[in-house]
């Protein structure tokens, strides 16, 4: 893994986990069910994120370019997995 994949992808997943975790504890509301249920559907969004990013490897860019088709792992399930797992991620 290069530095360019750390600092384009691993850095801001784990910002964006810290974060996640900053605002269930302490963002003011009250701290109830709905609470959890939001937790565990952010939680599923964002791991799912990470999965497809990690699944594309060297083939993920910020610009929408082809470079290589990607067809294993949870790309042969789902056709566009970071946008429904960002969808899945947003409900939360």
């Amino acid at each position: 893994m290069d530095l360019g994949t750390i600092w384009r992808v691993w850095l801001p997943m784990v910002a964006g986990l810290w974060g996640l975790g900053w605002m269930f504890l302490y963002a003011p509301g009250p701290h109830g069910p709905a609470r959890w249920i939001g937790l565990v559907l952010s939680l599923i969004g964002l791991a799912g994120v990470i999965l497809a990013r990690y699944t594309l490897g060297r083939s993920f860019s910020i610009s929408a370019k082809a470079t290589a088709l990607v067809t294993s792992g949870i790309y042969s399930r789902i056709r566009n997995p970071i946008y429904i797992s960002g969808e899945i991620f947003c409900w939360a």
